[in-house]
């Protein structure tokens, strides 16, 4: 969104990555995948709706945001979340006209008070998941994958605001058919510190078929596809359209 922001947060938000794949979308006019140019950052905005509510997950870059707010009307009014702090750090007010969000995004550094604006007209490049991709279900486990994976990212800023962010994601394959992920989170820099507890990401079944991750979230239908993968060396690397993991076996 800013650049301020790249170089003090986390790219924690890329755990989510599995998770925002796999999770359907409901039937509702906003839902779907938006693109737009922020700041001269390509940038993505995946909605779903349930009822007046809205949730998903705002890309830009390598940074990668929760979103959530509520449908008023013809606008959607958003917080913009940092998920491995909790911090709010923008507001995000759109007019929906079809295919198409007219945003106005109102940015903040929670750390120094700074602030900045910016507009984009976001265009929708997706329509939201059809039930038959929800329903569908994969072969089998893929003994390669069977284990705990452990993926850190650390990311410093520079300057006299030195901010340090550190992020471990654990993901359990079980030979049994469950999955799990979990997220813990450290930081600080100059009078200030973070150190979250480990939040579970999210739990269901897995299975794989044609290396492609297949994930069934607990209370859902069905499987959805999570990721390609494929092993580089001692290295399991998952990539979707989202992005690309590298994950090491623990």
């Amino acid at each position: 969104m800013m650049a301020w922001r790249r170089s003090i947060l986390v790219r924690a938000g890329m755990g989510l990555l599995l998770a925002a794949a796999v999770a359907g979308a409901t039937a509702a006019g906003i839902d779907g995948e938006y693109r737009a140019t922020v700041d001269g950052v390509d940038t993505q905005l995946s909605l779903r709706s349930a009822g007046a509510d809205v949730s998903g997950t705002y890309v830009e870059g390598a940074l990668r945001l929760q979103v959530a707010g509520r449908l008023e009307e013809d606008r959607l009014l958003a917080r913009v979340r940092e998920p491995s702090t909790g911090l709010d750090i923008a507001a995000l007010d759109a007019r929906i006209a079809g295919d198409t969000l007219d945003a106005s995004i109102d940015a903040h550094n929670p750390l120094t008070g700074e602030r900045k604006s910016a507009r984009a007209l976001f265009r929708r490049t997706l329509p939201p998941a059809t039930d038959a991709a929800a329903t569908a279900v994969p072969g089998s486990l893929d003994r390669s994958l069977i284990g705990t994976w452990v993926n850190e990212t650390m990311i410093n800023s520079g300057g006299a605001d030195f901010a340090s962010f550190t992020t471990v994601m654990t993901m359990q394959l079980g030979a049994d058919g469950r999955v799990s992920q979990w997220s813990r989170s450290v930081g600080g820099g100059g009078d200030w510190s973070y150190d979250g507890a480990g939040q579970l990401q999210y739990s269901g079944r897995w299975s794989s078929d044609g290396g492609v991750l297949y994930v069934q979230l607990d209370g859902q239908a069905g499987f959805q596809p999570a990721a390609r993968y494929r092993f580089s060396d001692a290295y399991l690397v998952l990539e979707n359209d989202r992005g690309r993991l590298i994950w090491q076996r623990r």
